[in-house]
């Protein structure tokens, strides 16, 4: 029996290099994936503008079977700045669960990495993780060691080990 398409949704920073090693990794461990869906906050932090410019002009020759997508957190059709005060917090946990709510009504198998950005956004992964994810669902965290150390802002493909 063939193995069915996953989507893998990543929460974002600054920090590429987190999305390119849970791609790999996931494949390494022979998961179909055939969508990425990168949650952040605005654009125009620069940061973010940065990692993302990098995810846009890698993907399409390192992973060109995988579609890319863009979360951006936001309210009222204004992205949100941050996520530190009650009102973007509470747009931002309801965003990521609205999306990942409609991913398994499509009874589709997720896997949420929640090692990018904001504190606030680790600890809503893990509740709708809690609230939403079944058997066929994983919730991830990458912890990169001391010697994982490639230049700030540099997005490179690497070997994946358990730990």
């Amino acid at each position: 029996m063939e193995k069915e398409s996953s989507i893998l949704v990543v929460t974002l920073g600054s920090k590429p290099q987190l999305v390119t090693l849970a791609v790999d990794c996931l494949r390494q461990r022979g998961e179909m994936l055939d969508k990425v869906v990168v949650v952040h906050a605005s654009r125009e932090r620069s940061e973010t503008q940065k990692a993302l410019l990098l995810l846009e002009e890698l993907f399409p020759s390192s992973y060109p079977d995988i579609n890319l997508e863009y979360l951006q957190l936001e309210k009222d059709g204004k992205p949100l700045a941050d996520v530190t005060s009650p009102e973007q917090v509470e747009v931002a946990f309801q965003m990521l669960y609205s999306t990942v709510r409609a991913m398994k009504m499509q009874d589709r198998a997720i896997h949420l990495l929640i090692a990018g950005g904001r504190r606030t956004l680790t600890v809503f992964g893990m509740a709708v993780a809690q609230i939403l994810f079944d058997d066929q669902d994983n919730l991830w965290h990458i912890s990169l060691a001391y010697r994982f150390s490639p230049r700030a802002g540099r997005v490179r493909k690497s070997s994946c080990q358990r730990g």
